[in-house]
């Protein structure tokens, strides 16, 4: 036959050469939830925006929206350089770090996808705090709208952030000298801060009043897996799942949970061979952010087992680690040794997920 085959990216790229304002978030972590905030904000401005998410919309219930043809916001990832293949008008940039080990044999690669992405767009929105998005900046010569916390020289800014009993921040938004608004969060973690951040910068300069975005954000109650509450055990140990993968992933989830003021379980699986071996020690640096970790065997996806590398060697390497291959063991040993004073933070982009299903439904 001669019909023509496209990749997914290929056809995506074509879908939305079709739409007039298209805002493509791309970054290492983070880019589900920001797309999920910005789409989340532009429907409720009355914008009508086709959204298109790697992850589930908990406020739409749903990883995709179809909408008019002025707004076309999308997650763009970087693996296999795939976001080449996007037509951004807008291009977000949340962070750049290290990852996808089986595509990217160094940083400077993946430095430079990402460059090219950003050379893409019309405007780029950079989170200006993240030292290499910031390298990345200055060798393309883009135009730029940044956001940060700690960067003084940001467009825009959060500042004056404090936390609630639940862990989710409340902040001012500065723009050049001016407060624009007060920002309350639903979501927990300074994580979420960051994006939140991104979302509003990506709206704001799109024409959506800074107090339509922050009655937005108020309301946004997160993507699926993204820290998502689960429920407890029979013993009353809360339950979170988390998609987390990658070591800063991690950290941040973890570091959201510390604010919940509880003894921090996290049971990992870590998400094929490659990552975790270029990884290694970022994983066990993070996991060590824990009070205890719990190890299942590694996940192996699009891979095949390399040998050398298991889950038991960042358990080993752990002063609190624990290495249980099996889901029923380690929903087992969580039911033995954890009650209400625990959270227990299911993580990794496989098949874990279902320890936490296990772990609420358990009789």
């Amino acid at each position: 036959s001669n019909l023509p085959c496209f990749t997914r990216a290929e056809y995506l790229g074509w879908l939305m050469s079709g739409y007039k304002n298209r805002i493509g978030i791309a970054g290492t972590h983070g880019k589900s939830t920001v797309t999920s905030m910005t789409g989340k904000i532009f429907a409720d401005a009355g914008l009508d925006p086709t959204i298109m998410v790697g992850a589930q919309m908990r406020d739409m219930d749903s990883s995709y929206r179809i909408g008019e043809r002025d707004y076309f916001i999308f997650e763009a990832c970087e693996y296999t350089d795939s976001f080449l293949s996007f037509c951004p008008t807008t291009a977000v940039v949340t962070n750049i770090e290290y990852d996808h080990a089986d595509y990217f044999k160094d940083m400077n690669q993946l430095e430079h996808s990402f460059e090219s992405y950003m050379e893409l767009a019309d405007t780029t929105v950079a989170y200006i705090d993240d030292s290499n998005v910031r390298l990345a900046l200055k060798d393309t010569g883009v135009k730029a709208v940044t956001f940060g916390i700690d960067s003084d020289d940001a467009d825009f800014r959060a500042v004056n952030i404090t936390y609630d009993c639940r862990g989710c921040a409340g902040f001012d938004i500065v723009h050049g000298g001016d407060t624009l608004c007060h920002i309350q969060l639903g979501v927990p973690g300074r994580h979420n801060v960051i994006d939140a951040l991104a979302a509003f910068t990506s709206a704001y300069i799109s024409g959506v009043g800074a107090d339509e975005i922050a009655k937005s954000l108020l309301t946004f109650s997160g993507a699926k897996r993204r820290f998502e509450y689960k429920g407890t055990t029979p013993e009353g140990a809360a339950v979170y799942d988390d998609y987390s993968h990658h070591p800063s992933e991690i950290e941040a989830a973890i570091d959201a949970a510390k604010k919940l003021g509880k003894r921090i379980v996290c049971v990992f699986q870590p998400h094929t061979y490659s990552r975790t071996i270029s990884l290694l020690d970022g994983f066990v640096s993070a996991l060590g952010t824990a009070d205890e970790a719990v190890l299942a065997d590694i996940y192996a996806a699009r891979e095949t087992n390399p040998g050398g590398i298991s889950s038991k060697i960042i358990a080993d390497r752990l002063k609190n680690g624990r290495y249980i291959p099996n889901f029923e063991d380690i929903v087992s040993y969580i039911r033995k040794t954890c009650s209400e004073n625990d959270l227990i933070l299911v993580t990794g982009a496989g098949s874990i997920t279902q320890v936490a299903d296990m772990l609420v439904s358990a009789k």
